[in-house]
């Protein structure tokens, strides 16, 4: 009456469960916080990203567009004096600078023969020159060209070609070819740059064009292998995701957006290391999660010492239990605890003592079927061997010799059971020949060899009417098959062989080598076992001739000359 009942414990424990709710309701608000806190942050990368993009469209297409003006000028001046050749005119008078603008750092305006005004700083490299001769001749074939981009070493800052065919009277006469600074581009990446932030933009192969750090616009990198650069190659579309990004640092996990920027056929790129990107998301987390954990730990505590008064006997009743799922009937539980726990300490008992006296009940029978199954099994093996004085104590033999070489390979329990067994009965079959072909002592005809072949098919078919001897069938019925084909009754061979058959193969030939039989005298066991390898491949598997060896250099497999018999 003074053991504190289940009731009252299990009250208490639904008072502490009501903390769970708590915490679930804090965890998912903390989720959709981390949700929502992480989709401003993409939409800010997304916004600022669609504005770099959206300025460098309209940066190129003004000077675009300040070139044709400068191309219809030309040609409007060609058209209404056609006496002036406006090329030689504007190479002579150095009039060209009134075309100039301060962010071209190279203009050239000249006619088919590539004669007529340039304005070239000093210094330019043979890329950036090939690049411009390269424009000219593409818009004096009537196209506007949006060329490459360079860094120019001796300003050190990029610059993009642009040029524009010149057409007059429907004719190209010429062309007006700029190299444009992307200086103000470069500022505006690095106003949107930071510790933890950059920004760049890459061409369509991948590598840079821009970057808001200095040194990456100097030496133009390839990003070709970045996640988020390969995605706008393969396709150009806005996109925004996680990925890792080799920096000075090592690999870092960054979060990237891209748009494409349509004319030129660049990306530009916004990336932030996620650390940063979601630190106002882990505080958030991290604080939620610290109160969260620390109501579970102050509900474990109270938990625990509430909970103690039942757990414990729960405890000790629940490891009885498994010492009786493990087999030791004689354990017994005690009876501290609540007053249900102690009833139901006594009802375990009661039926361990009841389970105890039915499994010894149950071992005695089994022993006695298993003695009265190897009985069975040794008076008809021994029944077998009796029709014939030459093999008398064959089947034992055979049998000894197959688990020896079973042991060796490993096998055990039920598998090395089904081995003993089969290679006992191997020769059930025999019972159904003739004695006088059994005992023939001179050479068998065809049909008595015919009979004597179709011992293993019948041994298979005595037993098949026995469903708990159908895993031993295989060795009765194959035993004598030939790894290598050309055996009997079915003619298998390798695999399709069952590993039982090859076994008893091995040891049933070794038996009849090292007895005397009425074709043969018995071999030296050492002259057998090296016959047996000599048939590698041919009648037996390598691997189970290899494990038969090694029992019979072990001592495994010893041959006893039955004196009895030889007097």
């Amino acid at each position: 009456m003074n053991r504190l009942r289940l009731l009252y414990v299990m009250f208490l424990v639904l008072v502490i469960v009501t903390v769970v709710p708590s915490v679930v309701s804090n965890l998912l608000v903390t989720g959709m916080l981390r949700e929502n806190l992480e989709t401003q942050e993409k939409k800010y990368q997304n916004r600022t990203v669609v504005s770099l993009s959206q300025e460098i469209r309209d940066y190129i297409g003004r000077h675009r567009q300040q070139l044709d003006r400068i191309a219809d000028a030309v040609a409007l001046s060609a058209e209404t004096s056609p006496n002036l050749d406006v090329f030689a005119y504007l190479g002579s008078t150095g009039k060209i600078a009134q075309f100039s603008d301060p962010l071209f750092r190279a203009i050239l305006i000249l006619n088919r023969q590539g004669r007529g005004a340039s304005g070239l700083p000093p210094g330019l490299s043979d890329e950036v020159t090939e690049g411009l001769n390269a424009a000219l001749n593409e818009a004096l074939q009537g196209r506007k060209v949006l060329g490459d981009s360079y860094y120019l070493d001796a300003l050190n800052e990029s610059a993009i070609i642009l040029a524009a065919p010149i057409t007059a009277r429907g004719q190209v006469i010429g062309a007006v070819e700029a190299l444009v600074s992307l200086q103000p581009l470069y500022e505006s990446l690095k106003e949107r740059s930071g510790d933890a932030e950059m920004a760049y933009i890459v061409n369509k192969r991948g590598r840079v064009v821009l970057h808001s750090s200095a040194s990456a616009t100097i030496s133009r990198p390839d990003y070709a292998g970045v996640p988020i650069v390969k995605a706008f190659m393969d396709r150009p579309i806005r996109l925004t995701t996680t990925y890792p990004f080799s920096g000075v640092a090592g690999a870092v996990g960054v979060l990237g957006t891209v748009a494409p920027v349509g004319e030129p056929d660049w990306g530009v790129v916004v990336q932030k290391e996620e650390a940063a990107a979601f630190q106002s998301v882990r505080a958030v987390v991290n604080r939620t999660l610290f109160i969260g954990g620390a109501a579970l730990i102050i509900a474990i505590l109270i938990g625990y010492l509430l909970s103690h008064t039942i757990s414990g006997p729960i405890s000790k009743l629940a490891d009885v239990s498994m010492e009786l799922a493990k087999g030791d009937f004689k354990v017994r539980a005690g009876g501290g605890g609540s007053k249900e726990i102690a009833a139901l300490a006594g009802s375990f008992n009661h039926m361990a003592a009841q389970i105890e006296a039915y499994i010894e009940r149950l071992v005695k029978a089994a022993q006695e079927n298993r003695e009265l199954f190897v009985s069975s099994i040794r008076m008809i093996a021994t029944a077998i061997d009796a029709k014939d004085p030459y093999t008398r104590g064959h089947s034992d033999r055979v049998c000894a010799y197959s688990m020896a070489v079973a042991r060796e390979m490993g096998l055990k329990g039920a598998e090395l059971e089904e081995v003993r067994v089969s290679a006992m009965l191997h020769d059930v079959g025999k019972i159904g020949i003739d004695d006088r072909v059994l005992r023939k002592p001179s050479a068998l005809n065809d049909d008595e060899f015919a009979m004597i072949k179709s011992h293993p098919f019948t041994g298979a078919q005595i037993m098949e009417p026995v469903p708990q001897l159908k895993n031993i069938i295989p060795g009765i019925k194959y035993h004598h098959e030939n790894w290598g084909g050309g055996g009997y009754p079915e003619g298998i061979k390798g695999e399709d062989i069952p590993r039982i058959a090859r076994i008893i193969a091995v040891a049933d030939t070794f038996d009849a080598m090292t007895t005397d039989r009425p074709y043969q005298k018995a071999m030296s066991p050492r002259y057998a076992a090296e016959k047996i390898r000599s048939l590698v491949g041919k009648r037996f598997e390598p691997a189970i001739v290899e494990a038969f060896l090694k029992a019979f250099e072990k001592g495994e497999i010893r041959v006893e000359i039955d004196k009895s018999f030889a007097a």
